[in-house]
This record gives structure tokens, sequence and C-alpha cells, in this order.
């Protein structure tokens, strides 16, 4: 069976272009990175028009419908739902978010997970810090999440 073929579209924003891949079907991920193995395609979908009001102040949630998390495993879905409430401005640690999906010492598996998230902020790893205050790390790049961080907080 032939897979579908991916696109992007991207959204200039005050961290640089944030890049929406999609194929006619789904949603397949969202990067601060230039996509591979996709062509540029102009997105109309609502949820490309909901990321550009986020980078503008205008929106805290997004509609979600169709970015599917089917090739993931329960747990990461699991952290991935609980994550999905933590509110806009608001930061949780690993080992919080652990214990909130009721893996108590879990911490690095829920570092594991935000390492493999395919959807940076829409599903909000950028909110995820160490115990001790410290930012941990971030798929994008730790300078995006600082100012992921700074731009939610000054937002709020």
């Amino acid at each position: 069976m032939k897979e579908d073929p991916y696109f992007f579209d991207y959204i200039s924003t005050q961290f640089g272009r944030f890049f929406l891949i999609f194929s006619d079907t789904e949603v397949k991920g969202t990067t601060f990175r230039t996509p591979e193995n996709a062509e540029y395609k102009k997105c109309s979908l609502t949820l490309f028009s909901e990321l550009d009001e986020y980078f503008c102040g205008k929106r805290r949630e997004f509609t979600t419908g169709l970015i599917t998390l089917s090739d993931i495993t329960s747990f990461r879905r699991s952290v991935y739902d609980e994550l999905s409430v933590v509110p806009f401005g608001e930061v949780v640690t690993y080992g919080g978010l652990a214990q909130r999906v009721g893996k108590h010492g879990g911490a690095r598996a829920v570092g594991q997970a935000m390492r493999l998230n395919p959807f940076p902020v829409l599903i909000p790893c950028h909110r995820v810090i160490s115990s001790n205050g410290s930012l941990g790390g971030y798929s994008e790049g730790i300078d995006i999440k600082i100012k992921l961080l700074e731009f939610e907080k000054t937002n709020r």
C-alpha cells in the first residue's frame, strides 16, 4: 500500500519558521526545522490558522481533530493527553506529569515521551521542566523552549 505524500506549509514567527507537516488526510507533525521528504503546499486547514493565532498571542488551545496518535504507545498517549490540559503559561515537572498519569518515578519515561513528541507546540512539551526548576531539554532546541515559555508567560 502506497503512503500518502506529505506536504508542509509554514508560519513566520518571532522564533523563526514554524512548519506544519500534513497529508490530504492527516496532520503528520509540527517543527521549527525544515521538513525532509515533504513538498511545499499551501495549507488551508483550520489548525494552520490557529497556529498563526497562537504565535500572535491570540489563542491558548487548538482544535486537534486531524492529529493522529494511533502509532504511539498507550503510555505516550496518556502523557500527551495529560500534558494537553496544562494551561497556557504554566509549567509542570517531568516527575509531576509522570505522577499524573500513574507512573510514579517515571520522570525519565516522560522525558523520553517529550523527546518523541511529533507535535511540538500543539502538544506543549515546552511546558515540562525538571523538578529542580531547570528547563530540562527540548527537541526543538533549548533556545526555542526558553522563548516559548517567556512568550506564554508574557501573553497570559
